[in-house]
């Protein structure tokens, strides 16, 4: 591995703050909720990524995505609608 190149480091920076900034968010949410809640709609965040590589990096965008995304959303609504009981 080499050095990077100065033009490179704001960018290797950018994604430094955008991972803390995210860590710090999830644990921050799990001190707010329960865990039941938060971690179900974290998983929302496959589908989106995908929509996000689809749209923006034009990668193919394979319908098992939508399956799963489906498994995620009634996975979520179930797990919100029994805690809600």
């Amino acid at each position: 591995m080499g050095n990077a190149p100065a033009a490179d480091l704001p960018w290797i920076i950018g994604v430094g703050c955008g991972a803390f900034f995210a860590h710090y968010c999830m644990t921050r949410s799990m001190m707010l909720v329960d865990a039941t809640v938060a971690v179900p709609i974290d998983f929302i965040r496959l589908p989106l990524i995908a929509v996000v590589g689809a749209v923006f990096y034009n990668e193919p965008f394979d319908p098992m995505v939508i399956v799963g995304a489906a498994v995620i959303f009634a996975g979520t609504y179930y797990s919100l609608s029994r805690e809600r009981r």
